[in-house]
C-alpha cells in the first residue's frame, strides 16, 4: 500500500513539473498573500520569488549586483526575519505555530497600499 501511495506522490509530482504548474495560487491576492506567507515559513526560496512580479524581480537582481541566487536567499531571509520582529513571535517557527499570527500577516500583506499587488495576464504578483 505504502509502495503505491509513493508512485502516486511521485507522479502527481512529475505531472506538476512537466505542466509547468505553480507552487503558488495566482488567481487571487487572497491566495497568493497567503502562499507567499506559507513559502516563507516553509523556507521555500523558489516559491517567494515566484511571488513577485517580474520587473520586481529584476529590481531585486539588480539590488544584489546581478546575482539571483542571493537575490532570493536574501529576500527570503528578510521576509522570515520581518515576519518574526513584526509580529514579535520570537521565533519563525513560533510564529508558524501561531494561526492567529499568520492570518494577521496575510490579512496586513492584503490591506494598505492597493500597490502592493498587480495583475499581469490574469494573474496576481506581488511588487516589492
Amino acid at each position: 500500500m505504502m509502495f503505491k501511495k509513493i508512485i502516486l506522490f511521485c507522479g502527481m509530482v512529475m505531472i506538476g513539473v512537466f505542466a509547468g504548474c505553480s507552487a503558488l495560487d495566482h488567481d487571487s491576492k487572497e491566495e497568493l498573500a497567503a502562499d507567499f506567507v506559507g513559502a516563507a515559513v516553509d523556507g521555500d526560496e523558489e516559491a517567494l520569488w515566484e511571488a513577485f512580479a517580474p520587473d520586481s524581480q529584476r529590481e531585486l537582481i539588480l539590488m544584489f549586483g546581478e546575482d539571483e541566487e542571493q537575490a532570493k536567499a536574501e529576500i527570503l531571509k528578510a521576509v522570515q526575519e520581518g515576519l518574526v520582529r513584526r509580529y514579535q513571535s520570537g521565533s519563525l517557527e513560533k510564529f508558524a505555530e501561531n494561526k492567529e499570527l499568520f492570518q494577521r500577516a496575510i490579512q496586513d500583506l492584503l490591506g494598505g497600499s492597493g500597490e502592493k499587488f498587480v495583475e499581469i495576464d490574469g494573474k496576481w504578483f506581488i511588487r516589492h
